[in-house]
């Protein structure tokens, strides 16, 4: 997998753009949630969509969009009667997204089974009897030697 910095730099450092070094910086200060949005709007091929997909009221989602546009200094979309199209470099930013969206979705994968793996379950079936009279000391000194963090 390509780093992501590779990835900005491969498109600030090609079709024109090599002397642009305010364009490498605007690319490496994306903000992630403006970013999410463009993704959703992008994959779904809708603002209305991604609005309810995000759960969040449509003038956020477009006003992010906005916000993006202004800090890349181009626009991403053309927008239309039948939804937002992405223009050419909103092409290549929607690429760049997918990895990254991808990349983070497998990274809070991973660090959660990470945390079911190394979670410590213990399941007890008992009648109330032999949990009141002789399990409950048991129970109370594991969970002194164990405290849940």
């Amino acid at each position: 997998m390509s780093n992501i910095i590779d990835d900005f730099d491969e498109f600030v450092y090609r079709d024109g753009y090599r002397d642009d070094c305010d364009m490498a910086t605007r690319l490496k200060t994306l903000d992630w949630q403006q970013l999410k949005y463009f993704y959703h709007v992008a994959s779904f091929k809708s603002i209305e969509k991604t609005m309810h997909f995000m759960d969040t009221p449509i003038d956020c989602v477009i006003a992010e969009i906005q916000d993006l546009e202004d800090h890349l200094g181009f626009p991403l979309y053309v927008r239309g009667k039948k939804g937002a199209e992405l223009t050419g470099k909103g092409k290549e930013i929607f690429l760049m997204a997918e990895k990254w969206v991808l990349s983070a979705k497998e990274a809070f994968y991973e660090a959660y089974q990470y945390q079911q793996k190394n979670r410590k379950v213990i399941r007890i079936a008992s009648t109330h009897a032999l949990i009141s009279y002789i399990l409950s000391k048991h129970i109370n000194a594991y969970h002194k030697e164990n405290p849940l963090k």
